[in-house]
């Protein structure tokens, strides 16, 4: 069992909470909150903008996207407003994506409609998307030296 500010929760979601607070993560009002220390230095936002074939997706995608639904994130998956989370399978496509930016690089090189927005089309040729990143200006991870190795070989990134 997991016990709360105002409860004690028991059973197996008692101990997914327990488990997760030992992990680096806390539970806030019922929910489970990552234990962030590193502001990221971009936020992503991941536009549903149109079908592919159709106009709905009914049998047609199995995440029941909707033209307009907006999925966002700094570093983990994009979720929308609701918590769901975007479809697998796209985010195995957004994440090299995500990665260039990161590394500095330019969404035009790889296609892109500017430097910091490309549309794609989902794995199952079903939903278009369109990733935006924003700036945040903060501090690179690695060139601001915020990654250190975690085992004992003395090696990190501040050298």
């Amino acid at each position: 069992s997991c016990t709360g500010r105002d409860k004690t929760i028991s059973g197996d979601a008692g101990r997914f909470i327990a488990a997760a607070r030992l992990s680096g993560f806390s539970a806030d009002g019922g929910r489970i909150v990552m234990k962030k220390w590193y502001d990221e230095e971009y936020e992503f936002t991941v536009e549903v903008t149109g079908f592919l074939h159709g106009d709905h997706t009914e049998r047609y995608c199995r995440n029941g996207e909707e033209v307009g639904d907006i999925y966002s994130c700094t570093y983990g998956c994009p979720v929308n407003k609701e918590g769901y989370g975007i479809c697998s399978k796209t985010m195995m496509m957004l994440y090299p994506l995500m990665e260039a930016v990161r590394s500095g690089g330019d969404l035009v090189n790889l296609g892109g409609d500017g430097k910091y927005s490309k549309t794609i089309v989902c794995p199952d040729g079903c939903v278009i998307f369109k990733l935006t990143a924003r700036p945040l200006g903060n501090e690179n991870f690695h060139k601001g030296g915020f990654w250190e190795y975690p085992d004992e070989t003395g090696k990190n990134a501040k050298g």
